[in-house]
């Protein structure tokens, strides 16, 4: 439901369903995405970033995994 959420712009929801899900499945690589997706929306890059790390850590294949390569690449590129 975090990620309905994510999708619907409601961002506070989104984060504390997806910080729930995070927290029983850490090493879960879409979970991570999902929730670091919503922290850099909020403006959280920093957090952002260590979960994306950890979801792109192991080179698993996962459904979402371009979008969040791509938002990898884009928090790491110079503004």
């Amino acid at each position: 439901i975090g990620w309905i959420y994510y999708r619907q712009g409601r961002l506070a929801q989104a984060t504390t369903y997806l910080e729930k899900a995070v927290a029983t499945s850490e090493d879960n690589p879409i979970m991570n995405y999902h929730l670091a997706a919503a922290l850099h929306a909020a403006g959280r890059t920093g957090e952002a970033r260590i979960l994306l790390e950890k979801a792109l850590a192991d080179g698993s294949d996962f459904h979402g995994r371009k979008d969040a390569e791509g938002l990898m690449a884009q928090l790491l590129s110079p503004r």
